[in-house]
């Protein structure tokens, strides 16, 4: 295959963010990721509304201007969630030194070339990578778990515990805000107190009330909610 492909492939399914006060260049982003295979998921006109979007719509990347009313990119980028990489893009090159000091992981000058923005996106999945596993805090520290291990959490009523194969982690987590930092898919939200990672998962085994008791490769057992069997239905096509 060669690089061209690779560097296509890729780039695909990025989870992006575009914020900038500009009609024109928004939709010009807008399309320049569209035909790279990674539409945005959150196209936002100040910070403001970027920073409100991406509290519930996790993203992988954010592209902001830096020149806005009210919060600058600058001053949004020091607020962007865990776990969101940062591209600028701007018309004032000028601002590249204080971009990079951001930990920015490049600097695009308007008007946007597309291939200087494919070199920019192709940055993102060597982040995502490095951004592939959830801090827990524990009495012993914080413990770094690989995303791809985590079976389930579970909420108890009182403490979220993340699960894998192998071991069960109490968290100071929000389920919701599990729900947030986890890639959807292969994560589901199965019931009101539970997430499930679908790629763990070897049985569907249906209830008398709709739902579903979900088993997990490691022998877990996990309540599926009838709301959330409908949804899984459609997914799979079944």
């Amino acid at each position: 295959m060669s690089d061209a492909a690779n560097t296509e492939r890729d780039l695909t399914g990025i989870r992006c963010a575009v914020c900038d006060d500009e009609a024109m260049a928004r939709r010009r982003m807008v399309r320049l990721l569209t035909a790279l295979g990674s539409p945005p998921v959150v196209v936002a006109q100040d910070a403001d509304e970027l920073l409100e979007a991406l509290a519930t719509t996790p993203v992988d990347v954010a592209f902001l201007d830096i020149h806005m009313p009210g919060l600058s990119g600058v001053d949004a980028a020091q607020l962007l969630p865990d776990g969101c990489a940062l591209i600028f893009v701007t018309a004032h090159p000028e601002h590249a030194v204080r971009a990079f000091e951001l930990a920015a992981l490049d600097y695009v000058v308007k008007p946007v070339d597309p291939s200087a923005l494919r070199r920019a996106l192709s940055r993102v999945p060597e982040r995502l990578v490095i951004n592939s596993k959830l801090p827990i805090k524990t009495r012993r520290g914080v413990v770094l778990v690989s995303i791809a291990d985590i079976t389930h959490a579970l909420f108890d009523g009182e403490i979220v515990s993340v699960c894998t194969e192998t071991a069960t982690y109490l968290t100071d987590y929000a389920l919701s805000e599990l729900e947030a930092r986890l890639p959807t898919p292969p994560f589901v939200r199965v019931s009101r107190r539970a997430l499930l990672n679908l790629d763990h998962v070897e049985l569907l085994d249906p209830t008398a009330s709709g739902g579903y008791e979900a088993r997990t490769v490691g022998g877990a057992l996990v309540g599926v909610s009838r709301q959330a069997a409908r949804k899984l239905r459609r997914e799979l096509d079944v």
